[in-house]
């Protein structure tokens, strides 16, 4: 793999010029781990997104460059989530300490790793899987989610419009942002 400095603005125009990335929604891939990390599932997502050939396709790489370095506006979600849940005894978004979207590490392998928290309200696990194909490498971050009272379903229903906005942006993010180091763009 070639690398390039990001500053070379010839480099940067390339990058922009390139094909956007298109994140779509599938169905949770039915081989993966994630699928048995959570008994009584009751909600799920994923999203796929083709990953460029010159890129790392190591699925704790993606981990960190997905939920690693929260940008500013992230954390300031996650600020306002944890002073708006903080009176119903919820759990801190991240533990003190760790950084913003730190999730706890479940499973960890090559392909995929599942991290995710339990709490009072609901449990949930996220799997970032590298698939490979005929065609290439694809990302796939899925999201499953059991719901234990009316506490969680409340609070569901509030966050996930802002989940299905977050993980796609965050993927095409990270994908991006690892793209423009490499010299083979897509």
């Amino acid at each position: 793999m070639t690398t390039l400095s990001t500053s070379a603005p010839l480099w940067r125009e390339l990058v922009r010029s390139a094909p956007p990335r298109k994140v779509e929604r599938i169905a949770v891939p039915p081989d993966a781990l994630v699928n048995s990390a959570l008994a009584d599932v009751d909600w799920s997502d994923a999203y796929r997104m083709s990953l460029p050939r010159d890129v790392p396709k190591d699925a704790r790489f993606w981990r960190r460059q997905i939920f690693g370095g929260s940008p500013k506006r992230g954390v300031s979600l996650l600020a306002i989530r944890d002073a708006l849940v903080r009176p119903f005894g919820l759990a801190p978004s991240h533990p003190q300490g760790s950084a913003p979207g730190a999730f706890p590490v479940h499973t960890a392998t090559a392909a995929e790793v599942v991290v995710g928290t339990d709490d009072r309200h609901l449990d949930f696990r996220a799997s970032i899987l590298v698939e490979h194909t005929g065609n290439g490498s694809a990302l796939v971050v899925t999201t499953v989610v059991r719901r234990h009272n009316q506490l969680g379903r409340s609070y569901f229903r509030l966050v996930r419009p802002f989940h299905e906005l977050i993980v796609p942006w965050s993927m095409r993010r990270a994908v991006n942002r690892v793209a423009a180091t490499t010299f083979d763009v897509w």
